[in-house]
């Protein structure tokens, strides 16, 4: 405005030192103006934008949570070697609540002698699987699977309770022992049934 101001006073178009004050002071009043009412447009249209990935972001997290507390695998979220969140079926699982697991080293809820090989499975995952015994928060060993996945810097490892497995295992064992005990118990009375039937026909 100044440098207008001077411009036009030099080259003697205006003899008014009023009149350029007031048109240089309209002219910079009009362009702040159009300027402030740009970028209050802007803004809006930023807080708009933010608000509406706000909101997916929150739809987005409520999803995952419900579809992982729903699941009925433990399931444990780490970064570096701590956990960073767990869900409902972990907690029912080690019997500890995700406040209580959340900042935890994934080796300590297992038995000393199986923490070697959690530690080679996180560091080392998308390896397969591993069966391992977890010790619960009320000092129950649990046999447990542990599938780890590796997503960007995050490790995702799935619990799955073999404890039904291996009662079901149990029971078909027992199962097979007894059909194998009537079966030889089948084979001796037939053997004994025969030098028995000779004698009883003597005796006769």
């Amino acid at each position: 405005a100044v440098v207008l101001h001077d411009t036009i006073m030099n080259a003697g178009l205006v003899h008014s030192v009023h009149a350029v004050d007031y048109g240089t002071v309209a002219i910079t009043f009009a362009l702040s103006h159009v300027t402030t009412r740009r970028w209050r447009q802007h803004l809006v249209s930023l807080e708009s934008a933010v608000l509406v990935r706000t909101r997916e972001l929150g739809e987005s997290e409520e999803r995952y949570r419900h579809l992982a507390d729903t699941t009925v695998e433990g399931i444990a979220v780490m970064r570096g070697d701590r956990i960073v969140d767990a869900n409902a079926a972990l907690e029912r699982l080690s019997g500890r609540s995700r406040a209580d697991l959340v900042g935890r080293p994934l080796e300590a809820l297992f038995e000393d002698a199986q923490r070697s090989a959690v530690a080679a499975a996180v560091s080392a995952p998308d390896r397969g699987c591993i069966e391992v015994i977890a010790r619960c928060a009320d000092g129950r060993a649990v046999p447990v699977e542990l599938v780890t996945r590796r997503h960007e810097d995050r490790v995702v490892i799935a619990f799955r309770d073999l404890t039904e497995r291996r009662e079901l295992q149990e029971k078909l064992q027992l199962a097979d022992r007894m059909a194998s005990l009537g079966t030889l118990a089948a084979g001796v009375a037939h053997e004994i049934n025969n030098p028995l039937a000779y004698l009883l026909s003597n005796v006769q």
